[in-house]
């Protein structure tokens, strides 16, 4: 191979380089756009879009996504990321609901002792989702040891019954049961 062949080579390899070095970026780039693909699709915002969260207080604030990275990620990692502001009050109402709630059911549970004991009676609000018959969308009481997943209980069914009529049942239905 003489010094001609050689710088022909060099040439060539350097061409190459280049073309791979371009798709490369091309590469890296479609990536990129498919990492911000999938995180719209998990529901994270996209750079530069308005989200809304619920500050300690309760108060909902605008916040623009990747002006404050680490909040944004820690805010939608723990679901206090809303894309609209009417989810964002609707979160907010429904903790307000649970909150009220669980108060009422933590009075009511002072008399009696633990919650987690199975060994004493204890109610709970249960909606009937018309799966087994009865009225749609109606709320109950329901004497309860173990047999449901909840930490709201009561240790009357009168005290239940109050809860209902405290928060009622329409925000109950939509806030505690999204129904």
């Amino acid at each position: 191979m003489n010094s001609t062949e050689i710088d022909q080579r060099i040439s060539e390899i350097e061409n190459s380089l280049k073309s791979l070095n371009g798709q490369i970026e091309k590469l890296k780039k479609i990536k990129e756009e498919l990492k911000m693909e999938q995180e719209r699709l998990d529901g994270k915002p996209s750079m530069g879009e308005f989200y809304y969260s619920i500050d300690e207080t309760g108060c909902i604030s605008e916040n623009v996504w990747g002006c404050n990275h680490w909040n944004d990620n820690d805010r939608f990692n723990i679901g206090n990321a809303f894309k609209t502001f009417e989810d964002a009050e609707f979160e907010l109402e429904r903790r307000k609901v649970y909150a009220q709630l669980r108060r009422l059911s933590d009075t009511s549970m002072e008399k009696v002792g633990s919650r987690k004991s199975p060994d004493i009676e204890k109610y709970t609000i249960i909606a009937n989702l018309g799966y087994t018959g009865g009225i749609k969308g109606k709320i109950y009481t329901y004497f309860n040891n173990t047999d449901i997943d909840t930490d709201i209980f009561f240790s009357t069914d009168a005290d239940a019954e109050s809860a209902i009529k405290t928060i009622g049942e329409d925000r109950l239905l939509k806030y505690y049961f999204r129904f």
